[in-house]
This record gives C-alpha cells, sequence and structure tokens, in this order.
C-alpha cells in the first residue's frame, strides 16, 4: 500500500450531501468514471427539481433513462425513494445510528449492497463508522488502509471508512499505473503521477 500511496498520492476527500440527494448520488456513480458520473449527475440534477424523493417519483422513466441512468439504477432510486417517502427509510434518523444498523436498513432496498452503504457513510451520510475516532480519510491514507487490512472482523467500528479509504488508494494506484503506461508508450522521460 506505501508503494501505491507513493506512485498515486493521497486521493482527494470526496464530500457528498447527505439524505437522499447524497446517496442518490453514489447509486447514480456506481461502476462509472468520475466523468460520466458527473455529465449523468448534472442532467439528472438539471431534470428532478427539487431533488427530493416525491420530485424524484414524478420524473417518467423516459427522462431518466435521457439523463443517463440504466434501468438498474432507476429501479434502485424509485425503490430508495419510495422507502423514503412511504416512511420505511428515515435517513435523518439513521444519522446517529450504529453501523450495522446504517447497513442492515440501507442493504435491505434492492441494488444497495455494503459498498454503497459504505461510501454512503464515507462520503457525505452519517459517518457512524468513524464517530469518535479521528476520520481515517483525514489521515495518512496508507495508515488507513493499513487500520483495514487488519479490522478485526467484519462490521468492526470503523470498517467502512477503512474499506472506502482503501478502494480509493486503489483505484489511484490504477489510474497512476494508466499514465504511466501513456508516458512509456509517448516516450516520455518524466513520470506521469500525482496529476
Amino acid at each position: 500500500m506505501s508503494r501505491i500511496h507513493a506512485i498515486s498520492g493521497a486521493p482527494p476527500l470526496r464530500r457528498r450531501p447527505a439524505g437522499f440527494k447524497g446517496l442518490a448520488r453514489v447509486i447514480t456513480a456506481q461502476q462509472l468514471s468520475v466523468a460520466s458520473a458527473a455529465a449523468i449527475w448534472q442532467r439528472l440534477e438539471a431534470r428532478v427539481r427539487p431533488f427530493t424523493p416525491a420530485s424524484f417519483l414524478a420524473v417518467p422513466e423516459r427522462d431518466l433513462r435521457r439523463a443517463g441512468l440504466s434501468r438498474v439504477k432507476i429501479a434502485t432510486l424509485r425503490g430508495l425513494a419510495d422507502a423514503i417517502a412511504g416512511g420505511s427509510l428515515d435517513l435523518d434518523k439513521l444519522t446517529h445510528a450504529p453501523e450495522e444498523e446504517i447497513h442492515a436498513e440501507l442493504t435491505t432496498l434492492k441494488g444497495i449492497g455494503p459498498w454503497t452503504a459504505d461510501i454512503y457513510m464515507v462520503a457525505g451520510g452519517p459517518r457512524a463508522a468513524i464517530r469518535g475516532q479521528r476520520p481515517p480519510l483525514r489521515s495518512t491514507p496508507a495508515r488507513a488502509s493499513l487500520r483495514w487490512s487488519r479490522s478485526p472482523k467484519p462490521g468492526a467500528r470503523g470498517e467502512a471508512s477503512r474499506r472506502a479509504c482503501f478502494g480509493r488508494i486503489m483505484g489511484r494506484g490504477v489510474e497512476a499505473l494508466r499514465r504511466s503506461m501513456r508516458c512509456r508508450k509517448r516516450n516520455e522521460v518524466t513520470p506521469c503521477v500525482h496529476s
């Protein structure tokens, strides 16, 4: 991990709003490049005003598809909006809940798994996983990843933040490797790192 961190540098801190909008943004960005996710999110935000569960549910599926959402993501987001609007999910109440409860609540919804719950908690949601601790994403990323690798068991306090940090560092490492390979193809002398 320390070698990857030395090559790629610390990943930028990505903060997202809490609540429906923040979780919707996490879901929208899944398995997409940062640029693609940003473009889709911009079109989606322009169409859903204000960005609330009720407003989202009122938008026809064809408009959501035109914004760039897949059918699976539309189904996940509609399920989330329905749960919030119907009162079976209260994201505000989860703000002070333990990590295990947040996971249990969020992962009952189709299309939301443990990784989505982790990213939501770390990037802008309740952050219950790191309450009372120095947030690992603000500390040296390599140290946070080492703490992740020593996590005593799944669901341990702080596991979400460690997993998210680990994923971000690994992603930056892959990006740095790709940049380096492009530089080699162009026969550039200066290593292409930290860009």
